[in-house]
């Protein structure tokens, strides 16, 4: 059951035509309140805030973000930052 709502979800998410956030944080302490680490639904929406949402939106109502998620999404954002290709360390810009 699990594996076909985060597929439906994928569906939506792909035929999502405006920049609207489909997980306000009621949704994310929703699910974080409600699943375990390592789960694909927390997965999918790590993925999606650190693809889609700008850090402005996150910084305006951080206090409204489940802690777990916000621990959550600062590992993903480290991440994304040292597997990305371009060098973003600002001494090293031209």
């Amino acid at each position: 059951m699990r594996n076909a709502v985060v597929d439906a979800i994928l569906i939506e998410l792909n035929n999502l035509k405006t920049s609207m956030n489909m997980f306000p944080p009621e949704l994310v302490t929703l699910v974080w309140s409600a699943t375990t680490p390592g789960r694909s639904i927390r997965r999918l929406i790590i993925d999606y805030y650190a693809k889609h949402i700008g850090a402005a939106v996150i910084k305006a109502g951080v206090s409204e973000y489940y802690l777990e998620f916000t621990r959550d999404l600062l590992v993903k954002a480290i991440e994304v930052v040292k597997n990305d290709e371009e060098d973003i360390c600002p001494s090293r810009r031209n």
